[in-house]
């Protein structure tokens, strides 16, 4: 009897345990996932375009020296098919190119109309056929054109043009900011990437970890049920016992 008694007490510790902390596995929701960041900004490093300048014309020199063939930025002599696509940041690169070779103090060379006009084609062409790169995007060209005038409105480079320190610089200015700026943005793509996989990865462990929750509620409310089934067997069996003891003490003393 005492025995049955200590089970049952057992079992009734086990229920008022178990559902709660079943209750609480069952009610788990997904915890809120730090959404995916931006991607840090980068800009394109002047005053890596001013190395780079200066180690080209040290390459020219060495070329010229050895007597290599040079390998200036010359523009074929097929006139390319007129067109107005970025014709504007042709014009705006050519007049800051003129205000270079003032600040430069260069030889401004007498060019016509037309032959001013053929080189704003040919450049507005150079930029049409870089602005082709996937990795450049729509707005490539309005940044080159911020970077080559910021080029040549620098006081250093001018002053290193004017001591022939460096060579040719609006050619070179496109051509980097390209090259850099697809860098950038390739930088850019692989960590937005890295971020939806990431914050893509967290949403479906959270969704695990719920569901896992649950079916462990599930599994804990299943052995609250258990022990509270066997509690109410052993209160029925105490039960029927008592009755049965009580009938053989009447039973006994009818006979006596």
């Amino acid at each position: 009897k005492y025995v049955v008694v200590g089970l049952m007490t057992l079992a009734l510790l086990a229920v008022v345990v178990l559902v709660p902390f079943a209750a609480i596995r069952f009610f788990q929701t997904p915890v809120s996932i730090e959404p995916a960041r931006s991607p840090p900004q980068r800009a394109v490093d002047l005053e890596q375009f001013k190395n780079y300048l200066m180690q080209q014309e040290k390459l020219r020199l060495e070329q010229e020296k050895n007597g290599g063939a040079t390998t200036g930025n010359k523009q074929t002599s097929s006139a390319p098919a007129v067109s107005s696509l970025y014709a504007e940041h042709s014009l705006a690169i050519q007049r800051c190119s003129e205000t270079f070779r003032q600040n430069a103090q260069l030889d401004v060379a007498s060019s016509t109309e037309k032959e001013l006009s053929e080189a704003r084609e040919a450049q507005r062409a150079n930029i049409e056929r870089l602005a082709a790169n996937q990795f450049l995007g729509p707005s490539w060209p309005d940044a080159m054109q911020a970077f080559v005038c910021a080029v040549l409105t620098n006081p250093v480079i001018a002053k290193l043009r004017q001591d022939k320190l460096i060579g040719s610089v609006v050619a070179p200015a496109i051509q980097f900011h390209s090259v850099a700026w697809a860098g950038i943005e390739r930088e850019k793509a692989d960590f937005i990437a890295k971020e939806q996989a990431r914050v893509a990865s967290q949403e479906m462990a959270e969704v695990a970890r719920v569901v896992a929750a649950k079916a462990q509620a599930v599994m804990l409310l299943g052995a609250a049920g258990s022990a509270f089934l066997f509690f109410m067997l052993m209160a029925l069996y105490l039960i029927f016992a008592k009755i049965e003891d009580n009938l053989a003490t009447i039973n006994r003393t009818i006979l006596s």
